[in-house]
């Protein structure tokens, strides 16, 4: 599974080809409209190789000479680009994205880093439907509706833990129980911490504990080493089925080894979850905090 950080890679590769494409283009544009210009150009590279051997052969004379001629064409292309009003940085590569200036990042005005919105929308689109929210394309973090039962309060605290489980590292148990009674919301909540882990460049999956009945070992992997992860759905009657428990027990002991964040979303309470689910994921529970 490939993560935003993977996809943005790949297509800052591609835009890195673009760039020099779109420079090529226009030096060879401008310099049909100025041949004068090219020669100008064609002249000084032509002078810094020269430059560059007589200092290497230590023939300081001849290299005074060169670095004067060198001024005089670096003065006289000023001029003509100045009195065409040509663009001075039009044989330099330029950033196709200016708003990250094709990083695939940006600064928020919290100071916190984010994928850039403007330039990789599609990679952001990919990855969500890649890290199980291919059918919560609807669930937007700008409707999330904070005063949701009227409890304003409660659902600001429990985004804020949600949040900073991946935008700072876990000092205790990095195991969370999101509990809250059916039809609060929880699905929702879930979607968008894990659209806001992805936006700002963590890799990040959600799922719903079923899932872990037939998870690839690939998917395993993933489940095991990306930074965040939420699990809905769950509850201690599906680690009856053996698979489930396996697999869950497998991922939660890498995860929790290695401090990276897991949220375990459930209808039923901590304390009954740690008293009711199979055994080896009880005494996890037992050590996780509630959110």
């Amino acid at each position: 599974m490939k993560t935003i950080k993977a996809l943005i890679a790949e297509e800052l590769k591609t835009r890195a080809s673009m760039r020099s494409i779109e420079r090529d283009e226009r030096v060879e544009d401008i310099y049909y409209q100025y041949p004068d210009l090219e020669k100008i150009d064609s002249e000084l590279i032509s002078l810094r190789g020269s430059r560059m051997l007589t200092i290497f052969e230590k023939k300081e004379g001849q290299a005074d000479i060169i670095e004067f001629r060198e001024k005089e064409l670096l003065k006289e292309r000023e001029e003509f680009i100045s009195k065409y009003n040509i663009d001075p940085e039009f044989d330099e590569e330029k950033p196709i994205c200016t708003k990250c200036m094709d990083t695939g990042f940006y600064i928020k005005n919290n100071g916190m880093s984010a994928v850039c919105t403007s330039c990789m929308s599609s990679q952001i689109k990919e990855c969500y439907d890649k890290s199980g929210l291919a059918d919560f394309s609807s669930y937007d973090p700008k409707n999330y509706d904070r005063n949701y039962f009227g409890d304003k309060t409660g659902r600001n605290k429990r985004i804020k833990a949600m949040l900073s489980l991946f935008e700072s590292e876990c000092e205790d148990t990095p195991l969370r129980v999101y509990y809250d009674v059916s039809g609060s919301g929880k699905t929702f909540l879930s979607v968008i911490v894990t659209k806001y882990a992805i936006n700002e460049g963590k890799s990040a999956c959600f799922l719903k504990a079923e899932e872990l009945l037939d998870c690839t070992d690939e998917k395993k992997e993933y489940l095991k080493k990306c930074d965040f992860v939420i699990i809905d759905d769950y509850s201690a009657d599906v680690t009856r089925k053996w698979q489930i428990a396996s697999n869950l027990n497998n991922i939660l002991d890498a995860r929790i080894a290695s401090k990276r964040p897991t949220v375990l979303v459930s209808s039923s309470p901590l304390e009954q979850l740690s008293l009711d689910s199979d055994l080896r994921i009880a005494q996890k529970i037992q050590r996780a905090s509630s959110i």
